[in-house]
């Protein structure tokens, strides 16, 4: 999420766990100047009701200043893991190897429902890579999702957020079945459903984004 607070952008991640407990050990970390209020104190006041686990990672791109709460640990991404192949469709076309023109084919076999609009229009109807990829980013489509996933493949996604550094990012799978990455066909795995990551990787990968360095 990219928040503007004033003159500020700040970017933020939450993840959460429902119904577990939060555990006693998490703890929150904060770098920002001494004067600052109390942030923890305040993030924690807002969290106390909640009965869940909740993991979040927050930084100001302006002043560098960053709030952490089990920002490291691995969690659940559902469509947030999308940006990830936004990512690697931006990234193959840049490097010459697909085209924003490049046709897909809306089948039976990329339909799933929930998000979007696709489900409810006829197979065979033929759309853009480009098409897919704003569906997919605009509307959440879960079936262009699986439209561009087919086309790049979800083990080229992982290959990339490696690539950039990010060891955490994993897609694991299409939106619904099918089409697992190796991370995806891992036992462990399996409780993350389409995708895996930690807050902190998501807020970083949104910062070069934001910075213009992807």
């Amino acid at each position: 999420m990219r928040l503007s607070a004033g003159a500020a952008t700040i970017l933020l991640i939450v993840f959460s766990i429902w119904p577990s407990s939060l555990p006693e050990s998490s703890s929150a970390t904060i770098v920002r100047p001494a004067q600052s209020d109390s942030l923890d104190a305040r993030v924690k006041a807002e969290l106390a009701p909640f009965k869940g686990k909740i993991s979040m990672f927050a930084k100001n791109l302006d002043t560098g200043e960053t709030y952490a709460l089990g920002a490291d640990d691995r969690v659940r991404t559902a469509s947030t893991i999308k940006i990830a192949v936004m990512v690697e469709a931006f990234a193959r076309v840049a490097e010459g190897k697909a085209k924003w023109t490049d046709e897909l084919v809306l089948t039976k076999a990329a339909r799933y429902s929930g998000s979007g609009v696709l489900p409810e229009l006829a197979d065979g109807l033929r759309l853009t890579l480009r098409d897919c990829v704003n569906l997919m980013m605009l509307v959440s489509d879960n079936s262009a999702t699986n439209l561009v996933l087919d086309y790049l493949t979800t083990d080229a996604v992982n290959a990339r957020m490696n690539s950039l550094g990010f060891k955490q990012i994993r897609i694991l799978r299409r939106v619904g079945s099918g089409g697992e990455s190796k991370e995806g066909k891992e036992r462990d795995n399996k409780r993350f459903g389409l995708g895996v990551a930690t807050p902190r990787e998501m807020v970083v990968l949104m910062e070069k984004l934001e910075r213009g360095e992807l």
